[in-house]
């Protein structure tokens, strides 16, 4: 280990004086610039470094100020600490902060063990019960300056301020006295995202004399505000980071990503393909011939430059391959871009078959995404090197301090988390679950509860018929048809709570941001486990995650230390955004302030469904709504309260007709309903929805008819099984049932999970002579 170098020795260096280089060091006295110049080639070369707390002993001072706070998880104190240390670095001072928790005799220790170090000043926010006048005023005669800060200790007659200057003595820009609530917003200030406190502090009516009323009642209930605080905040009051959300959340949406490109990606020729049921070449040369040039406006789509089996699959296996990009956090940004536009043009190419809110909802999800992922090329990390506290090096020789602390120097940083990226994310979380329960009251079916507009226990029937009659049920299903009524009361009473009241947590504090997000998983995995919704519950869930901070995850290395350095460089508590991450962070402020009034009136609509928007809303929207970049949503909005299926049936004579059955919706009654989830049967979920309506209204059914005639075999592949595998048959059919859960005796006498009865022709007897 090197020796220090010392001015004797730089003196011999330099051939000069001891004295000569002091001054130059110190800059005390003039010397001749040729003498300066040797002086200090000589401290270069011996890599001489000045002893702080030599300087300090003989100037009786150091560049330390030292803070006493009462309660580092009580918000405000922080947040002082943080205003102090702010201005006190650009000033070339260091801040040693020391907590007492509330402890008179703790804040007697810290007190003398402070002053032992010469600080230029010492600053106080004593404790409930403190009992330090005397030693105060010691101090301050003595010793350093000393501001008590936001509370004054009886008999103390010195100063009381938050960010004060030191008597005149210690000149940190900091000369300004202010109190209670104002003193709070004055420290915040020195946050950029929190000087709106301070302007709407001097500025907005009320807002000073509300902020005053309410810092009264707290400080003289300090106790209980700290166990409030502790009670929603937790021990760490620290502001939240994102850093585990996002990174698991762009890994969770790529994988909903790959699961949407595959599961289409195995459908697509039967469904749009040139030879399925809804072709594209097709369907966009007719609407080109219909719009005109604004077709391609009113349908972006990459297919307008090539509308191919060939180009589709390219559409879906690009996907795959960014969704991997995404879930190795590769360019994630950039990979999010093309997945959006790549996902967009199959969304648009679908039809029919991708109009489903779970589609609308991941291009949303997908596109506000872009402006959260970081703009790199490769996954980066955060690591930490430990770094010696600088409270170490003012301790006197041989002392041990009471606490010291390990300041972690970052490495390699994440690129920051986008705070208006975040806020359009939870936003959209928020808005989906609160239209999602409140249209169910709104919708005037009394089945969720709501008669005469008001709430009724025994009228929550809701899963009296959804577990049978929603469109693609699981074997679970069966059994949760069975349960107790009174069960099924509570669970729908439950849903209707999660997703109105829940939401509004996503706002609160850690520990109510918590439970929301818990009871919002566990809402989605019950819908899972009784339901095929593809990958809606995945995504739900993906969303939730950004619920969850890094302080949450990781509180033992999160906490804040006791008595250590508050002071850290300032390149090392920020990261410098690059420019793409800087405009990418502009590009979000512009999308908030685009389609907030959007998304605003879409929640709204969800409470008043016959209300208009205004006009200027609505062309703002309605430019918008074909990219599908905000949406609103109402998941089962009225409940369907029967169940009627479409069996395909073909024959060859007309006399003899044998059934088409498909891989995943109810047709034989023996077979048990099947768990195809995340995947998405499109057109087993189609059928459903046919049944709801006229063969008129579902104009694709007609070419699905046409396609088993003809006997394609991209179509074919779609079925579970084909009743003529050979060759076509001469006539195809639709016949219209009811279908319904068997009960627990009807399926152990008949092992069938289904029971259904004929009710009439859904489609006439078509054959392919009559469609030439």
């Amino acid at each position: 280990m090197s020796v220090p170098a010392t001015m004797r020795q730089i003196a011999d260096r330099a051939d000069v004086s001891i004295g000569t280089v002091s001054h130059v060091i110190n800059g005390t006295a003039k010397v001749r610039e040729k003498l300066r110049l040797r002086v200090l080639e000589a401290i270069r070369s011996l890599g001489y470094q000045p002893s702080q707390l030599g300087r300090g002993l003989r100037r009786n001072q150091t560049s330390m100020l030292g803070m006493i706070i009462p309660d580092v998880t009580n918000p405000f104190f922080p947040a002082v600490v943080r205003g102090v240390e702010d201005v006190a670095y650009k000033r070339s001072y260091r801040v040693v902060l020391c907590n007492t928790d509330n402890d008179p005799q703790k804040e007697i220790s810290y007190l003398n063990d402070l002053r032992s170090y010469r600080p230029a000043g010492l600053l106080v926010i004593p404790a409930a019960e403190s009992h330090i006048t005397a030693l105060l005023r010691s101090v301050a005669s003595s010793g350093p300056p000393v501001v008590c800060i936001d509370r004054r200790p009886t008999g103390w007659d010195g100063d009381v301020v938050v960010v004060g200057g030191f008597g005149g003595v210690v000149d940190i820009e900091l000369i300004a006295a202010f109190f209670a609530a104002e003193a709070v917003y004055r420290s915040l200030a020195y946050r950029p995202s929190r000087t709106w406190l301070a302007w709407s502090y001097d500025r907005v009516p009320g807002f000073a004399a509300i902020s005053e009323a309410v810092y009264k009642f707290v400080a003289r209930h300090r106790g209980f505000g700290s166990a409030v605080t502790r009670l929603l905040w937790g021990k760490d009051v620290r502001l939240p980071t994102y850093f585990w959300a996002r990174r698991w959340f762009l890994r969770a949406l790529g994988v909903i990503y790959l699961i949407a490109f595959v599961s289409l990606w195995v459908q697509v020729d039967g469904l749009i393909g040139s030879d399925g049921m809804s072709p594209l070449n097709r369907f966009l040369p007719a609407v080109r011939a219909q719009l005109g040039p604004d077709a391609y406006t009113l349908l972006p789509t990459l297919c307008w430059l090539d509308s191919s089996n060939a180009f589709l699959h390219l559409l879906c296996g690009g996907g795959v391959a960014l969704s991997l990009l995404l879930i190795f956090g590769i360019a994630p940004a950039l990979s999010l871009l093309a997945l959006f536009v790549f996902y967009l043009s199959l969304t648009i190419a679908g039809q029919t078959f991708l109009s489903f809110q779970w589609d609308i909802l991941l291009l949303e999800t997908g596109f506000l995404s872009i402006f959260f992922a970081p703009w790199q090329l490769w996954p980066r990390r955060s690591f930490a090197e430990p770094a010696v506290s600088a409270a170490n090096n003012l301790r006197p020789a041989g002392d041990t301090p009471a606490a010291t602390v390990t300041i972690a120097r970052p490495r390699q940083q994440e690129a920051p988390v986008s705070r208006t990226a975040l806020f359009l994310l939870k936003f959209l979380l928020f808005k989906l679950m609160l239209m999602s329960g409140v249209v169910k009251l709104s919708s005037g079916d009394d089945s969720w509860g709501l008669v005469n507009h008001s709430l009724h226990w025994s009228a929550l029937t809701a899963l009296d018929y959804h577990y049978w009659s929603q469109p693609l049920p699981t074997v679970f299903s069966w059994w949760a048809d069975k349960g107790p009524e009174s069960f099924k009361h509570f669970s729908v009473a439950f849903c209707l709570v999660v997703e109105i009241v829940m939401p509004f947590f996503l706002w609160a504090p850690r520990r109510p941001r918590l439970i929301a997000a818990g009871l919002l998983i566990f809402l989605q995995l019950v819908i899972a486990i009784t339901g095929n919704y593809c990958f809606f519950n995945l995504l739900t869930i993906a969303l939730c995650l950004l619920l969850i901070d890094d302080q949450s995850l990781c509180r033992k290395s999160a906490q804040l230390p006791l008595g250590t350095l508050a002071a850290l460089p300032a390149a090392l508590r920020s990261t410098r955004a690059v420019l793409p991450q800087r405009l990418c962070s502009y590009a979000s402020v512009v999308v908030v302030i685009v389609t907030l009034p959007i998304n605003a009136w879409l929640t709204f609509s969800a409470f008043k469904p016959e209300a208009r928007p205004p006009r200027m809303l609505a062309d703002i929207y309605g430019k918008l709504e074909a990219f599908r970049i905000v949406n609103g949503y109402g998941l089962f909005r009225v409940m369907t309260k029967d169940r009627c299926e479409i069996i395909l049936e073909g024959s060859d004579d007309g006399m003899e007709w044998l059934p088409y059955e498909f891989k995943w919706k109810p047709g034989d009654v023996k077979r048990a309903p099947g768990w195809c989830a995340p995947h998405q049967p499109r057109l087993d979920w189609q059928m459903w929805f046919a049944a709801l309506g006229t063969p008129q209204e579902n104009p694709w059914i007609g070419g699905l008819i046409v396609r088993l005639l003809q006997g394609s075999h991209d179509v074919d592949r779609l079925l579970a099984h084909n009743p003529f595998p050979g060759k076509p048959p001469r006539y195809v059919r639709a016949m219209y049932y009811r279908y319904r859960f068997t009960t627990p005796s009807e399926r152990r006498q008949t092992g069938a999970w289904w029971k259904r009865q004929e009710l009439r022709e859904y489609l006439p007897t078509v054959s392919l002579d009559q469609l030439r």
